[in-house]
């Protein structure tokens, strides 16, 4: 989101996610691998298309959850997209401010 907001540099976030395929932990199975790729994609950095390749094949990410094909559509359309400039009124990526009010809110909708 910040990239998007221009707030972090295109290539400083590439190397930010290339490094993190070797130090994001745990290096197995876990859901916080899931959002990686999907930043990835978002970005549209075609250049980290094997990292996620690799992280599939080693099981890093559940396919129930997401499986690369589906990465592949959204990584074309990150790509498609860059051109294109974050919009504030853009609600699906934004800060949102006080952490517990926020988490309040989700609790009581439920």
């Amino acid at each position: 989101m910040v990239t998007l907001r221009g707030e972090l540099d295109r290539v400083l976030a590439s190397r930010i996610l290339r490094d993190a395929f070797m130090e994001m932990q745990p290096q197995a199975q876990n859901f916080v691998w899931f959002g990686w790729p999907s930043a990835i994609a978002m970005l549209g950095l075609s250049d980290l298309i094997t990292l996620v390749k690799k992280a599939f094949d080693r099981g890093f990410i559940e396919s129930c959850i997401l499986e690369f094909d589906h990465f592949e559509q959204d990584l074309r359309r990150g790509i498609e997209r860059l051109a294109e400039f974050w919009r504030p009124d853009d609600h699906e990526y934004t800060l949102f401010g006080d952490t517990i009010d926020e988490l309040v809110g989700m609790v009581l909708l439920q």
